[in-house]
């Protein structure tokens, strides 16, 4: 109550102890309060295992073990922003993010994305001076 007082959420300078409506707008207010509360202390908790997880020196097991931690943590703290979400767990992460690349882009042996390899391959590979000129010319 303290905190919602010192931060101008509930004027206590109105307050009527004899009021229902009071009580029930305090304790929604108070309610909202600790989960605010709790919304900072997750991103504390998650910015904490990002960190660690960027340690250039964890060994494999560590860094597995510490990307695991930070991505309960990321759900931990998007269950708080969205609650409703909570009861729709999309599983492992990485494996939803693969599903949808090979949705968008398709997989190895798929026509599809050797296309997109080849052409990315094409765009990258140094042009000679002959190609360079031809292009020069076209633009001119």
């Amino acid at each position: 109550m303290i905190r919602a007082a010192a931060t101008g959420v509930i004027d206590f300078t109105q307050f009527d102890p004899t009021s229902a409506w009071w009580w029930k707008r305090m304790y929604m207010l108070l309610g909202e309060l600790v989960a605010q509360q709790h919304r900072e202390i997750n991103l504390a908790v998650h910015t904490h295992w990002v960190t660690l997880a960027s340690h250039s020196r964890l060994s494999p097991e560590s860094f597995t073990s510490t990307q695991q931690h930070a991505n309960n943590a990321l759900q931990t703290l998007l269950d708080s922003y969205y609650p409703w979400l909570e009861n729709q767990k999309t599983g492992d992460p990485n494996k939803v993010l693969m599903d949808a690349f090979r949705q968008q882009y398709g997989y190895p042996g798929d026509p599809r994305y050797e296309k997109m390899l080849a052409e990315a391959a094409a765009a990258l590979r140094p042009k000679s001076t002959a190609e360079k000129l031809a292009a020069r010319l076209r633009k001119d």
